[in-house]
């Protein structure tokens, strides 16, 4: 309460505090309690970051175990498979990083493969980065055909 009123309740300076608190719940049983704390965990991360960032998935991987333990496995399904989204895309991103300094380097076939593996993992939700892979995909392609 302290943190919370000297740099207030939505302030990323709360973050591992609230995540201490929602962890030691957890830990002691006390999931009626856990819950919502681990939801305001999960806020103030999104808040300070993204919704895609991948401490936004790390929240989610806690919260997927959190829901395991109290037995609702629907609830730890979708946590975990969001987490999951999060990740592939940000490795997705990171790919594609890899590969345009291939292309600067002049490494084409370098760089081919790592669009291809970034393809691989994103989901269908990840549309507008997969038509950017693709459209890249097929210009390497056509300019390799020259």
């Amino acid at each position: 309460m302290i943190r919370e009123t000297i740099y207030g309740p939505d302030s990323p300076q709360l973050i591992s505090t609230v995540e201490g608190l929602a962890d030691a719940l957890a830990d002691g049983g006390e999931f009626v309690a856990a819950e919502p704390v681990y939801e305001r965990l999960l806020a103030l991360w999104k808040k300070s970051t993204s919704k895609d960032h991948p401490m936004v998935a790390v929240v989610l991987d806690k919260l997927g175990v959190f829901y395991g333990k109290e037995g609702e496995i629907e609830k730890a399904c979708k946590a975990l498979a969001r987490s999951a989204t999060i990740r592939a895309r940000f490795l997705a991103v990171g790919l594609t990083h890899q590969a345009a300094d291939e292309i600067a380097q002049g490494h084409r076939e370098q760089a081919r493969s790592l669009y291809s593996q970034a393809l691989s993992v994103l989901t269908p939700a990840d549309g507008d980065l997969r038509v950017q892979i693709k459209q890249i995909l097929a210009n390497l392609e056509n300019s390799r055909a020259k």
